[in-house]
């Protein structure tokens, strides 16, 4: 494992952070590693949840992609009659 703290003892900032690093030596078992990440795997290619009401990221997410829909939508339309213009022709 590895341990990074900033330094508190530098002189000045000058633009930079500087960091000292610690490596921390463990022992343990990995043996569950490889199923946790087929478990993993799969949770993130399945099916989303249904939003919460009750939580504000989730509204705040729907909001996002509703704004971004209308201007799409807004965006073909232009497209759309601009196009039309662009190929008309008085005569």
């Amino acid at each position: 494992m590895r341990s990074t703290n900033g330094r508190k003892d530098a002189q000045a900032f000058d633009g930079k952070l500087e960091f000292e690093v610690t490596v921390i030596s463990h022992e343990g078992q990995d043996a569950w590693i490889p199923r946790l990440l087929v478990e993993l795997k799969k949770c993130l290619d399945g099916e989303l949840p249904p939003p919460d009401p009750e939580c504000e990221f989730c509204a705040y997410r729907k909001a996002v992609i509703n704004v971004t829909q209308t201007m799409e939508s807004r965006d073909k339309r232009r497209s759309r009659i601009t196009a039309h213009h662009e190929s008309a022709t008085l005569f």
